[in-house]
């Protein structure tokens, strides 16, 4: 009897051990089970803005377990897609085009983030750019985005510049440093008279400095090369992900949903970005939101900007975007 009794017993542990496993959401083998996990790198910065509500909020999309990751800088932004540690990536679009012309199996999805550059100083420019004559204008790193469009922006409006760490009569004088704060602290000190940086860290500038923004580096590129042809970063699928058409329309839906749930949940913008290991310490408004200049436009929608773009960088360094204009296949295609 107490044999049965025992062999009873187990069974009914058993079957018990068996409904709490199906019933376990970490069991992967449950009727529940997850598709995978799907990580989103992104360089810390505005480009952690195109992505907020989904830091935020989203913890599963479309079945998939959402990670996310904020690196400190640009610089491994690729190098995560390359290696499969990102399927998902928040980069600027030459990068994009980059890694694509060196054979990296990417498609760039949308452009989220259309120009963060902006010039700050303690002097209006009256006269816009001919004002910028005889003045040493910082800028944040040789070779870069900024670097470049601020040098298309002279050249198109016929004003001379030259590298120089004081100033050129005649001449825009040149300076380069390594990161806004160092912009920030020469021009605290008037070893400068303008900077060019992005924001964030133009809201930042202005206040340790007491100055101004004094150009929208944006619009002088438009107004140059065309509306909306400032088509800064974007996000990019790698292989792992982009065959996977729900996932794909379902992480645009929700890009789709950032531009209007940041403005509504701004006061919380900064918090969760530290929370979530950001560097930033900004306080976002309506009108810091606004200068990040945030959409979620379809790259193949606006593949002739997108190339627009390309075109004027590769005239200052062609390495920026691997030597050519990408072709079509760089461009997800929505049904």
């Amino acid at each position: 009897m107490k044999k049965l009794f025992a062999i009873i017993l187990t069974l009914i542990l058993t079957a018990s051990m068996l409904s709490l496993v199906a019933c376990d959401p970490n069991n992967t083998d449950g009727p529940n089970t997850p598709k995978g996990t799907i990580t989103v790198a992104m360089p810390d910065g505005a480009p952690v803005l195109a992505v907020y509500n989904l830091l935020k909020n989203v913890k599963t999309l479309d079945g998939y377990q959402m990670e996310y990751k904020i690196l400190s800088g640009a610089a491994n932004i690729g190098t995560s897609v390359l290696t499969g540690e990102a399927d998902v990536a928040v980069m600027p679009t030459n990068v994009a085009a980059k890694l694509f012309n060196n054979g990296a199996d990417i498609k760039l999805m949308s452009v989220n983030i259309f120009g963060v550059l902006y010039m700050v100083g303690k002097t209006p420019l009256t006269n816009g750019l001919e004002d910028l004559k005889g003045k040493v204008l910082l800028n944040i790193g040789r070779g870069g985005s900024p670097d470049i469009t601020t040098k298309l922006i002279l050249d198109k409006n016929n004003i001379p510049y030259e590298e120089s760490e004081t100033a050129i009569e005649g001449k825009v004088a040149l300076r380069y440093c390594a990161d806004a704060s160092e912009v920030i602290a020469l021009l605290k000190t008037d070893k400068a008279d303008y900077g060019v940086m992005g924001e964030p860290a133009v809201t930042n500038a202005v206040k340790a400095l007491s100055a101004s923004i004094v150009m929208d580096l944006q619009s002088v590129w438009n107004d140059s090369v065309g509306e909306n042809s400032f088509t800064q970063a974007g996000v990019v699928l790698g292989k792992s992900v982009y065959n996977d058409k729900n996932f794909v329309n379902a992480l645009y839906a929700a890009l789709n949903e950032n531009l209007d749930y940041i403005y509504t949940d701004a006061q919380n913008v900064k918090q969760t970005l530290i929370d979530n290991g950001s560097a930033l310490k900004v306080d976002f408004t309506t009108e810091v939101l606004n200068r990040c200049n945030l959409k979620n436009q379809k790259a193949a929608d606006i593949q002739s900007k997108l190339e627009a773009y390309f075109t004027e960088v590769m005239a200052y360094d062609k390495t920026f975007i691997g030597g050519k204009i990408p072709n079509a296949d760089l461009y997800y295609k929505f049904d």
